[in-house]
């Protein structure tokens, strides 16, 4: 459970995601973190390219790359097909940008 402070600054954040995606349109990466339901996403980014490419969805399936090379600011255009997302997080581990492999967040 967040402190009500924490968690309303989480609320605040994601009010100016939504609301610039509203004003401006679709952006080029996506704060995953600032959906309440992302699985909805994920869905309609493989039914997206499902349409381009005009595949069945139940023959798609998701496959992920990490991009460490450059930060979120820097992303100025959608990828050609699937979406940038940022936000992730993971309990147990953490990225290291220097390998590019998970580092146990608690080594023996």
């Amino acid at each position: 459970m967040k402190p009500l402070a924490s968690w309303m600054t989480e609320l605040l954040d994601r009010i100016n995601f939504w609301t610039k995606w509203v004003n401006n349109g679709s952006p080029p990466a996506f704060w995953i973190s600032g959906f309440i339901f992302p699985q909805a996403f994920f869905t309609a980014t493989l039914q997206n390219y499902a349409r381009k490419a005009v595949i069945a969805i139940d023959e798609l399936q998701f496959d992920f790359k990490i991009i460490d090379e450059f930060s979120v600011a820097e992303i100025t255009e959608k990828p050609e097909d699937g979406a940038y997302v940022f936000g992730m997080f993971m309990e147990g581990a953490r990225w290291n940008n220097t390998t590019h492999l998970l580092d146990d967040s608690n080594p023996k």
